[in-house]
């Protein structure tokens, strides 16, 4: 489902916003990765709970080319297709512990889209949602499964496409 801003509203600032600080936080993440390894990865996945979203997770690590994957340190992933940084060596677990520290308080609130009825901590726990840009259009993302919880929601602020 698509919940699209309209033009010129609060909510489109808002969504704005948290798209901005989604972006910058991804690409913090993958330079930290970057750093401590000598291997950029092309994304990185995230998590989602309780209504918080874009929770940036070292299990989930995207690359363009596995030749230059250090097999000690990165490991298959398998379920999610990618790669996840290995806790089973020193400099493994080092590295997720410096990253959880860094950045396990970067994630995206569902609080400031309670004014525009917009309930994410409703949903399921592991609902995903994630705030997204077409053209000049800001949006959120979101399973289906919730569009009977915003049908009568006034919707001054956004139109809703499943």
């Amino acid at each position: 489902m698509k919940l699209i801003a309209k033009k010129g509203s609060s909510l489109k600032e808002q969504i704005k916003n948290d798209y901005e600080k989604m972006i910058h936080t991804r690409e913090e993440a993958l330079s930290f990765v970057e750093e401590r390894t000598g291997i950029k990865p092309s994304n990185i996945g995230y998590v989602c709970l309780y209504g918080y979203t874009c929770i940036f997770d070292l299990k989930f690590l995207f690359f363009e080319s596995e030749e230059k994957i250090n097999k000690n340190l990165f490991v298959k992933n398998t379920e999610a297709n990618c790669y996840r940084i290995s806790t089973r060596t020193k400099r493994g677990l080092k590295l997720y512990e410096d990253f959880l520290y860094i950045f396990n308080y970067k994630y995206l609130d569902y609080a400031p889209y309670e004014k525009f009825g917009i309930f994410f901590q409703d949903a399921p726990a592991c609902s995903r949602w994630e705030p997204h840009k077409e053209a000049d259009r800001y949006m959120i993302i979101w399973e289906n499964s919730m569009m009977d919880k915003l049908k009568d929601v006034d919707n001054a602020q956004y139109t809703i496409m499943p």
